[in-house]
């Protein structure tokens, strides 16, 4: 039933997006730092590959689920995904983040200038974003991995500056949250979106979600400490 309520709620789908999204905090930052080795750099994102293994972290989040395991959370999640509605929106969802969506997305990000969406309907993207807690779930997880893999750098700076950088990532990931949104259910009534977004404000989303986001950032944080400890053996100090 566990893996049942993953799938159909796209678990499965952001497990395996997690390895590239934490790559992609270090791509620039590896790119810029003439201090470290070419083959030094390579090390680094070899061992980045073997840390956040998808199918490793999925076994992580299912056994927190079965200990214990909430069978009648588990149903209503399930019962609520693949009704009509939740069908429509889990397949929405699942071609927003396909490879076939991307020119498309960005067409119609760059469309929004020129037809900017009614206020109402970005509230109810805001109220989505808050319900399913998607820019917080990115933020938390950029920030376990951070924390975690600059203990082989000597920690994060400080005087401050880390949290000033949180809070600009933060603002940026919530504005791109925010088209993405717009984007994903742009052909979505209102009325459908309200309802959808009522299934995850109802106990057992509230209670799936909670879990799944202590799990998930607990898992990241064990596996980004323990890359930092092996970058650290592996890297010599500068």
């Amino acid at each position: 039933m566990v893996a049942r309520a993953f799938e159909e709620a796209g678990v499965n789908d952001e497990i395996l997006q997690i390895p590239a999204q934490i790559q992609s905090q270090f791509a620039t930052q590896l790119k810029n730092d003439t201090k470290m080795s070419d083959a030094d750099k390579k090390k680094f994102e070899a061992a980045m590959t073997q840390a956040f293994l998808p199918e490793k972290i999925g076994r992580e989040l299912k056994q927190e689920f079965l200990e214990p395991c909430d069978a009648g959370m588990l149903r209503s999640v399930i019962a609520g995904l693949t009704n009509p509605l939740g069908d429509r929106m889990r397949k929405l969802e699942a071609f927003a983040e396909s490879p076939a969506a991307r020119q498309e997305g960005e067409a119609y990000a760059h469309s929004l200038a020129q037809h900017p969406p009614a206020r109402d309907r970005v509230a109810l993207m805001l109220r989505m974003d808050a319900s399913l807690g998607i820019t917080k779930s990115t933020m938390d997880i950029t920030l376990a991995s951070a924390r975690g893999i600059a203990v082989a750098f000597g920690g994060l700076p400080a005087d401050g500056s880390a949290n000033l950088q949180s809070k600009q990532t933060s603002d940026q990931m919530h504005g791109a949250v925010l088209v993405n949104l717009l984007f994903t259910y742009r052909d979505v009534s209102d009325q459908d979106l309200t309802t959808y977004i009522e299934l995850y404000e109802t106990p057992a989303f509230i209670s799936f979600n909670d879990r799944l986001e202590k799990a998930l950032i607990a898992s990241i944080k064990l596996h980004s400490e323990a890359l930092g400890q092996e970058i650290k053996r592996m890297i010599p100090p500068r």
